[in-house]
């Protein structure tokens, strides 16, 4: 005889019920991260954003420039570069000669690489003023910003005198090119610095020229 099929067994009583997963119950007096006060959350102000500047920002960003908070002090002087008004070019010279190290810096990279003339003329104009201390900072900061406009007036800081003819006013005129760089690479090579002597002669090296070539070789020669 067939036997009997046997239905499906019971699911015993325990996995009937599935358990829920637990919810989480937040601590009284805790709010989610998106519903912190405004007044708890860090933002940069929006008018630091290149987009959303505008000569309206002006106030706003001359007085941040005074912050004691450091990221909020150097967004607000590099952002006055993209503005170029007299007022923004005014507070970055004036950050230029009488600044700490970092705003100084920052302030020269904001005048060097602005898309307007006047800020231009104006950190080139604190190129011939200032003191050397001063002045060699300038030069390591329009070297990092190459532009053709830059190169007499670096050219004319090598010529001054002694303090000028240092590593890295030759590097900034080998950044933005000059006439006359083989004349002052060549007298790098006579310079009493070993370490200028052998940047100078680096760069020789590396240019493509027969001039460059040839005072390279000599200057070998010479020590040898």
């Amino acid at each position: 005889a067939a036997r009997p099929r046997r239905g499906p067994r019971p699911m015993p009583a325990a996995s009937r019920h599935r358990r829920r997963p637990r919810r989480r119950v937040r601590r009284a007096g805790r709010l989610p991260e998106s519903a912190t006060p405004a007044s708890k959350q860090r933002k940069a102000p929006p008018c630091f954003s290149p987009s959303s500047l505008s000569r309206a920002d002006i106030p706003l960003l001359l007085t941040a420039t005074q912050s004691d908070d450091v990221a909020v002090q150097q967004a607000a002087v590099a952002s006055l570069g993209l503005l170029g008004t007299p007022a923004a070019i005014a507070r970055l010279v004036e950050l230029v000669r009488t600044g700490p190290e970092a705003s100084r810096q920052t302030a020269i990279a904001s005048l060097a690489s602005s898309r307007y003339t006047a800020s231009h003329e104006a950190v080139l104009e604190l190129l011939k003023t200032e003191s050397l201390e001063i002045r060699k900072a300038i030069v390591r900061g329009l070297a990092q910003f190459p532009r053709p406009r830059w190169a007499q007036a670096i050219y004319d800081f090598v010529q001054a005198g002694p303090e000028g003819m240092n590593g890295e006013a030759v590097n900034a005129l080998v950044q933005v090119g000059h006439p006359r760089l083989l004349e002052v690479l060549t007298r790098a090579l006579a310079d009493p610095n070993p370490e200028l002597q052998m940047q100078a002669l680096t760069v020789l090296v590396r240019r493509p020229d027969r001039a460059s070539e040839q005072i390279a070789l000599d200057y070998t020669l010479k020590h040898v």
